[in-house]
């Protein structure tokens, strides 16, 4: 990882883009924290946060074509100041307002993961390197998810909801500016040739990625909900803790992978990963206490970074430099539109018949994941061995 870091313009724009994605996570539950010390409706706060959940997921990606197209430079700044102006806009408006304007946020919210990881592809040229890059960046996300969610709720106890929210835009201002000033390590505006024009889920191998992530969005929807009423059940003051355990395996898996090179096939890594995920969710429909659900939990997050780095890699293989970061935006995308299906799902799961069949659907989804990238895994196989450099 600290060869990772000595990369020229590698430092600063790991800090800058760890900056930019903290709000990422603050958001979400800045906004519900909101909505329900106005309103009292959780309902409501549901409505809010899942029309920004949606717009993100179905129209976020287009502005990172835009930055594919015309630069990050010139459309990230846009961008940051948009969705920070949405977000003050919704600390000063209320009732039906809330959601249009949860859903402009949502829309022009920045991929700021995607742009990162693009910005890698443009810096390091071995392949290998660039998977330790991703595993890096996975490991930051999972790190922004720990860190976030508890800082908006500090801000929203300790001073208000809307000092939360306001956080939020401030940092995604400043360290989304800071990228986009960072030149040196920007990719090169593309114009896609003819072939490469649509939609980038309709390149080869595609489909099957973004199935698979969306699959592994449900698997972090019923998560969250079935931890909340399993925390709710046991011990309420767990409910972090619990939360944490499964960021934390992530982040640790993620730092291992940064840490050393890909020796593997992609391929043979998503299959590993959907596989032990998969395994490793089942033995939490059996636990009855909080520690025994950390230690589980913990040991299932160590299987997420294998899946998100080897899915994203997969991704730089499948698509050309013209549409890379849209693609990655859009498996981003996946995730939200699984994520918010999978909370919905075992939200429904939990209502019927409590956490454990929740937590069952839990593991249903990765296995689904598993199920399709298995199916696929021949064709994708023979993708990347395509896309693999000659040697000289």
């Amino acid at each position: 990882m600290r060869g990772l870091l000595a990369i020229p313009g590698a430092r600063p724009m790991t800090a800058a883009g760890l900056l930019g994605r903290v709000p990422m996570s603050m958001v979400t539950l800045g906004i519900t924290l909101l909505v329900v010390d106005r309103t009292g409706s959780y309902a409501l706060a549901g409505a809010v946060t899942g029309a920004q959940t949606l717009a993100m997921a179905l129209v976020a990606p287009y502005g990172s074509r835009a930055a594919d197209r015309f630069g990050q430079s010139r459309v990230l700044p846009l961008l940051v100041v948009a969705h920070a102006a949405c977000l003050v806009i919704l600390v000063l408006v209320s009732g039906p307002l809330w959601i249009p304007v949860a859903a402009l946020a949502g829309a022009c919210m920045p991929m700021m993961g995607s742009m990162v990881r693009a910005r890698w592809t443009e810096m390091v040229d071995d392949p290998q390197v660039r998977t330790s890059a991703f595993a890096l960046e996975t490991a930051l996300d999972e790190g922004a998810l720990i860190v976030g969610p508890l800082a908006a709720s500090m801000l929203a106890l300790a001073v208000s909801p809307v000092l939360a929210v306001l956080t939020a835009a401030a940092l995604l201002v400043i360290g989304g500016l800071w990228l986009s000033v960072q030149r040196a390590t920007a990719p090169p505006a593309f114009a896609p040739k003819k072939r490469e024009q649509g939609h980038p889920v309709r390149q080869r191998g595609m489909p099957a990625v973004v199935a698979v992530m969306a699959c592994v969005g449900g698997v972090f929807g019923t998560y969250q909900v079935s931890t909340v009423a399993f925390g709710e059940a046991t011990d309420p003051a767990w409910v972090g803790v619990l939360m944490a355990s499964f960021s934390l395996g992530s982040l640790l898996s993620g730092l291992y992978l940064a840490g050393r090179k890909r020796e593997w096939p992609i391929t043979r890594q998503l299959r590993i990963g959907t596989l032990t995920l998969t395994v490793s969710l089942l033995p939490l429909m059996a636990v009855s206490t909080p520690v025994a659900y950390a230690g589980i939990a913990l040991v299932a997050g160590l299987s997420v970074s294998v899946v998100m780095v080897g899915a994203f890699a997969l991704v730089e293989r499948l698509v050309p430099d013209s549409r890379l970061t849209e693609s990655l935006s859009s498996v981003t995308a996946a995730i939200s539109l699984g994520l918010s299906a999978g909370s919905w799902l075992g939200g429904a799961g939990i209502d019927a018949r409590g956490p454990s069949l929740a937590l069952g659907l839990c593991a249903v989804c990765a296995g689904l994941a598993g199920i399709i990238f298995w199916v696929r895994m021949p064709g994708l196989r023979r993708l990347e061995r395509a896309a693999e450099p000659v040697p000289a």
